[in-house]
C-alpha cells in the first residue's frame, strides 16, 4: 500500500534547482510582504493595547571628586 501524497526522497546524484523556489518566491511576493505586514501590525496594536505592568525609576547620584578631600 503506497502513499501517492509520499514523495520520494531525493538521489544523491539528483540536482535541486534553487531557481525553480526563488521563482515561488517571487510569484508569490506582494502576498508574502501582506502576510508579514499584517501580523507586524498585530503585533504592535497588541503590544501598545496591553497595559504597562512594571515600572522602574532610577537616581543618580553624582559626587564630585573635591567633595571627597
Amino acid at each position: 500500500m503506497e502513499n501517492s501524497l509520499i514523495k520520494p526522497r531525493l538521489n544523491s546524484d539528483e540536482i535541486i534547482d534553487i531557481r525553480q523556489y526563488f521563482n515561488i518566491l517571487l510569484n508569490y511576493k506582494w502576498r508574502i510582504l501582506l502576510f508579514s505586514a499584517m501580523v507586524t501590525a498585530i503585533a504592535v496594536l497588541i503590544t501598545l493595547s496591553v497595559p504597562s505592568q512594571y515600572t522602574a525609576r532610577a537616581s543618580l547620584l553624582i559626587e564630585s571628586k573635591q567633595a571627597k578631600a
